[in-house]
């Protein structure tokens, strides 16, 4: 049950930080990019702590950090393609994405730009799972 809540919250994080990173491009001007573009992962960070919340309400006591863990990575998995995703179908329909100030101008920085920010994506939303898991565990055991 709570991998299919996972993956719904991953799709919507996935599509909502593809969003946030369009509009920022095309809004933003270029100095202030790089430093708007973090701020896309604060959207999947609370989506991630308001579903370990709910999931530790429905585990056993002492259960959510190990089983947290793999649906975390499930869910960080599923957020990164769709972002990848949603993000190279606005770059097919024109728009113009930059990564590190690189701009895309083959198929190959395409491609090592669509990968670079899938590891990217998918390295922070693990790393923001075990954050959550780590504040939804620690308070578990104060008493």
């Amino acid at each position: 049950m709570f991998f299919k809540k996972g993956r719904n919250a991953a799709i919507i994080a996935g599509i909502a930080m593809a969003i946030y990173t369009i509009l920022i491009q095309s809004f933003s001007s270029p100095e202030t990019i790089s430093y708007l573009k973090p701020f896309r992962y604060l959207l999947l960070l609370g989506i991630f702590y308001v579903l370990f919340k709910n999931y530790k309400n429905a585990l056993p006591e002492g259960r959510i950090f190990k089983k947290g863990a793999v649906l975390g990575i499930y869910m960080s998995a599923i957020a990164a393609i769709i972002s990848v995703a949603v993000i190279a179908l606005a770059e097919f329909a024109g728009f113009e994405f930059n990564k590190f100030n690189q701009e895309v101008d083959t198929f190959s920085e395409f491609i090592t730009m669509d990968w670079i920010l899938f590891f990217e994506t998918f390295v922070f939303g693990i790393i923001a799972s075990f954050i959550c898991l780590q504040g939804l565990k620690a308070t578990n055991r104060t008493k």
